[in-house]
C-alpha cells in the first residue's frame, strides 16, 4: 500500500472515529453537563411554546438528551464498524460487528464511568442503557443491509443478473 493510500485510509476510516471519541469524552466536555445548556434548551422551548408547563419543558428536555445519546453512540458502533473494516470487502462482516459493538458498548461504560469524576456530570446506567440500544440498533441495520445486499440478486455478478425478459 502506498503511503498517500495509507493517509487516505487513515483520513477516511479512523480520523472520523477518533473525532467522535474525542468529542464526547466526559473530560473535555463539561459544557455539556452543565446548567447553561438547560437554561439556554429552555428559553428556545419557552419561545417555541411559551405556554408549555415546567414539566413539559424538563420531559423534553430529558427526551432530547437520551436521543441524542441513542443518535451519538450509533454513530460511534458505525465509526468503529468502519475503521475496523477499512474498505475491506464484503461490506458486512460478523466478526468485525461484533468487534464494533464490544468496542462502542465498553468506549460508553468508561465515558459513563469518569463522568462521575467531572465536576456537574455523573455517570448513569441507564444512559449508558441508552448508548448500548443506538449501538446495537446500528450493528443490527449494519448486518440487515449486508444481508439483503448479499441475497439481491442484482448485486450478484452472473447469470442471476441477466434480464430473462429478452
Amino acid at each position: 500500500m502506498s503511503k498517500m493510500s495509507a493517509v487516505k485510509k487513515f483520513l477516511t476510516n479512523v480520523l472520523p472515529l477518533l473525532l467522535l471519541l474525542a468529542l464526547i469524552f466526559p473530560v473535555w466536555n463539561r459544557g455539556f453537563g452543565s446548567s447553561r445548556v438547560y437554561e439556554t434548551f429552555g428559553d428556545v422551548f419557552r419561545w417555541v411554546l411559551p405556554h408549555a408547563s415546567r414539566h413539559a419543558l424538563d420531559v423534553t428536555y430529558i427526551v432530547i438528551r437520551k436521543t441524542l445519546h441513542f443518535f451519538t453512540y450509533g454513530l460511534l458502533a458505525f465509526l468503529f464498524y468502519r475503521a475496523f473494516r477499512a474498505g475491506q470487502k464484503p461490506l458486512w462482516s460478523k466478526r468485525t460487528g461484533v468487534q464494533a459493538a464490544a468496542a462502542a458498548i465498553a468506549y460508553g461504560f468508561v465515558d459513563e464511568f469518569l463522568q462521575s469524576f467531572v465536576p456537574n456530570r455523573f455517570g448513569s446506567p441507564f444512559d449508558w442503557a441508552v448508548d448500548t440500544a443506538g449501538i446495537l440498533t446500528v450493528i443490527a441495520l449494519l448486518s440487515w443491509m449486508g444481508g439483503r445486499r448479499h441475497a439481491d440478486p442484482q448485486s450478484r455478478p452472473g447469470p442471476a443478473r441477466l434480464d430473462r425478459s429478452a
